[in-house]
């Protein structure tokens, strides 16, 4: 008999909270870990940006009293942040099945953090 292994490259996967991790669901809350949150500088409140052409979400620090400012607020795990974006969601049309994580995030010099939709795992 010819054996046919394929030896599996991948690992025993990432422990929680290691690396960017932003997820988004159905609901239009984005959910953003504590890593994410140390390179956008740990803000009180964000806000929003959307660039219809590519599909991307901008997200970037923010004074929380800011008339467009969304808070951050505390999740079960007193770690990672939860934006409640629904009205910005529903104002582009974002709409997704589920829940959704953000591939390849991007944090620029700035510390805009970009969100491609067309980068989603499930």
């Amino acid at each position: 008999m010819i054996d046919h292994w394929e030896e599996f490259q991948g690992g025993p996967g990432k422990k929680a909270g290691a690396g960017l991790h932003v997820s988004l669901n159905q609901k239009g809350q984005i959910f953003v870990n504590k890593n994410v949150l140390d390179a956008i500088g740990s803000p009180a409140a964000v806000v929003l940006s959307f660039d219809k052409v590519n599909s991307r979400i901008g997200v970037k620090a923010a004074n929380p009293s800011a008339e467009n400012a969304f808070p951050l607020k505390p999740r079960n795990d007193a770690a990672s942040r939860m934006i409640l974006a629904s009205t910005f969601c529903r104002n582009y049309g974002i709409r997704v099945d589920g829940t959704v994580a953000f591939q390849g995030i991007k944090i620029d010099n700035q510390r805009m953090l970009t969100l491609d939709l067309r980068c989603t795992s499930r």
